[in-house]
């Protein structure tokens, strides 16, 4: 094999350990963001996702108390702030813990038959279809729990992160075995040391990655499910646009001290 042809192999070579190595770079990156709940957690309270979804839940209650002839001032004081916060803080736990729950609605059930109960006396309702009443508490109960589990979509998020942190986990694991054994291959075969060529590369592909998403999505007007989860999402892609910027420019420093580095061991030989 001439030295051109070795050349071109180990500069290959360096090419697929810049994609293995930005493949790493982003299971660290998703496993202490999207897939750490702590980090979830943090930006959902950020973006004041609680009071929004107090708010959400209340709107959407009260086309349904109009409907049945209600005010909206039935559902005063049925459920709390504090009450939603817990309720998904228990939900955000199940998804990240992969266990199953239950958001608890009794308490909402029994304020909110207590407070039909003072509407039905007060107003002197002599005749009271009791089965519709349970239908409409029933009803009202339900978006309060759906609400906060965002519909049916928890099982199915349960299920990603937790299939996507094992996988993402044995992937890694392969990608480092990988990693070293293509640098020795590029040292030994092919006489290649200098790896700060890696970290250039992988530079290169995250602020393709970053220009490519900003062109593609426009992030000002994301919107994902509903107005609740949005914001969210917002900030965390925000985020990790910025985390990807950030890893660039500590890629080139990185790549540029190791070059240095590789050139200052060549003179002294």
């Amino acid at each position: 094999m001439n030295k051109k042809t070795k050349l071109i192999f180990s500069y290959i070579i360096l090419f697929i350990e810049s994609i293995m190595l930005c493949c790493l770079i982003l299971i660290v990156l998703l496993n202490n963001t999207v897939l750490k709940k702590s980090y979830v957690k943090k930006k959902v309270v950020e973006v004041d996702t609680y009071n929004i979804l107090f708010n959400n839940i209340k709107t959407e209650m009260s086309y349904y108390t109009e409907q049945s002839g209600f005010e909206d001032d039935i559902l005063d004081d049925t459920f709390t702030i504090e009450e939603i916060t817990n309720e998904s803080n228990k939900f955000l736990d199940s998804i990240f813990d992969n266990k199953k729950i239950e958001i608890d609605s009794t308490k909402f059930k029994e304020r909110l038959n207590k407070k039909i109960d003072d509407y039905i006396e007060r107003n002197n309702f002599k005749i009271i279809n009791e089965e519709e009443i349970k239908l409409f508490v029933d009803k009202l109960a339900e978006i309060y729990v759906n609400k906060i589990k965002i519909s049916n979509f928890s099982d199915h998020i349960t299920f990603f992160i937790t299939n996507i942190k094992t996988k993402l986990n044995i992937i890694s694991i392969i990608l480092v075995i990988s990693f070293i054994t293509l640098i020795i291959i590029n040292k030994k075969i092919f006489d290649k040391t200098n790896i700060g060529v890696i970290f250039y590369f992988t530079s290169f592909i995250y602020i393709s990655i970053y220009f490519y998403i900003n062109n593609v999505i426009d992030l000002n007007h994301l919107f994902v499910y509903n107005e609740v989860i949005t914001p969210s999402i917002k900030l965390i892609v925000d985020n990790i646009m910025s985390l990807l910027i950030k890893i660039s420019i500590i890629s080139i420093i990185i790549g540029t001290i190791l070059s240095l580095l590789h050139k200052k061991n060549d003179s002294l030989q």
